[in-house]
């Protein structure tokens, strides 16, 4: 497959800024350059997969966005004014494949039967159910670059598992939506968190190979 030069294909030849205007391709961040570490709560523990290696099951998460809602008032006779009054977060998802013995789909139930006791058909305290995830943004050396936290999360939905006989090749993954109260960007401490994140990584194998 022929490689496309981003340089020659944004800019002109005949540009000044033709062979410097963009970085190596190699600079860029990859999709694939993340780890998304799922906290369970207390009221769990101990659990059977830690977050570690769950983080090598979850095949697609997202850095989430943000928006304001605002209403529009009428000031004066003809202007229309805009004000801000809330926060909107993008919604939580996490795929996540199937393996040793479904053991992820179990945890994710257990999660899910603590915020609802199916038993005596009550929700539990909030403060038993909620937790945090995080989504680790890394660069080329494993880096942190951008570090997302979820604060007070639960999970809302479990997808279903499809089963046909016509899945050839494909494996056994689930969707989890969360809700969460808020989002905030962790400080990045490279030079602090770079031998954890790489011991974390060790343990749960290589994710850019």
């Amino acid at each position: 497959m022929q490689l496309i030069d981003l340089n020659k294909w944004l800019v002109p030849n005949n540009s000044p800024y033709h062979d410097n205007v963009l970085p190596e391709i190699d600079k860029f961040y990859k999709p694939y350059q993340y780890i998304c570490l799922v906290h369970f709560p207390k009221k769990l523990e101990p659990v059977p997969m830690n977050a570690g290696k769950l983080a090598q099951r979850i095949i697609q998460a997202a850095i989430p966005g943000r928006s304001f809602s605002s209403f529009e008032f009428r000031q004066g006779k003809a202007r229309v004014v805009k004000r801000l009054y809330d926060t909107i977060y993008d919604t939580l998802r996490l795929t996540i494949l199937c393996t040793d013995d479904y053991i992820e789909k179990k945890m994710f139930d257990k999660w899910f039967n603590l915020v609802f006791n199916q038993a005596t058909e009550r929700f539990s305290y909030p403060d038993d159910y909620e937790s945090t995830i995080e989504i680790i943004k890394l660069d080329n050396t494993l880096d942190n670059v951008y570090k997302t936290k979820f604060i007070n999360v639960h999970p809302k939905s479990i997808s279903e598992i499809q089963q046909t006989f016509e899945g050839g090749s494909e494996v056994d993954k689930f969707e989890v939506e969360f809700e969460y109260e808020y989002w905030v960007n962790e400080p990045v401490n490279k030079h602090g968190e770079k031998a954890k994140l790489q011991s974390l990584l060790d343990k749960v194998g290589s994710f850019f190979a």
